[in-house]
């Protein structure tokens, strides 16, 4: 009896890893998709595209005379980040990073797509009347994806 008193507390005591224990981000290889030139895209858009049919309206919208880059949606799937259309110049946006990590179920996979938004300091002289900038990407399919922003300022001194 005691050795069973003993075995019990042994088990109890022991660590064992939170549910909530987060294991550490994993880069995610991505591509940016090359553009003729960029199209404009009016609207601010965090959208993931996993259909073939989808994505070849989307390109389209964008650039009417050129042909659907190929992507294999099986695998892969296209992610666009927009600023919209911005009332003046010297704005960017870029995908520094794509990240894994692991979601709130068992077995979910989340993918994080971080944004960096640079937009024009305090310092900077404004030349055109409006810009639009978005970034197309391309990486692993995911069911669960989020996105996070941050904002940049660009000095122009």
């Amino acid at each position: 009896m005691l050795r069973l008193t003993i075995s019990v507390l042994l088990i109890l005591a022991t660590p064992f890893p939170s549910a909530a224990a987060k294991r550490p981000d994993v880069d995610v290889p991505f591509a940016v998709i090359a553009e003729p030139e960029p199209g404009i895209l009016a609207d601010v858009y965090d959208l993931v595209i996993r259909d073939p049919d989808r994505w070849r309206q989307f390109w389209l919208q964008l650039h009417p005379d050129t042909p659907v880059p190929l992507v294999d949606f099986e695998t892969r799937m296209v992610v666009v980040v927009s600023m919209g259309t911005a009332p003046f110049s010297g704005i960017d946006i870029l995908v520094p990073r794509v990240t894994r990590s692991q979601g709130p179920g068992i077995r979910s996979l989340l993918l994080t797509v971080h944004v960096t938004e640079i937009r024009p300091g305090k310092d900077c002289v404004i030349h055109e009347p409006y810009r639009t900038t978005y970034k197309l990407i391309e990486t692993e399919a995911s069911h669960d994806v989020t996105f996070r922003r941050r904002n940049a300022y660009r000095s122009c001194r």
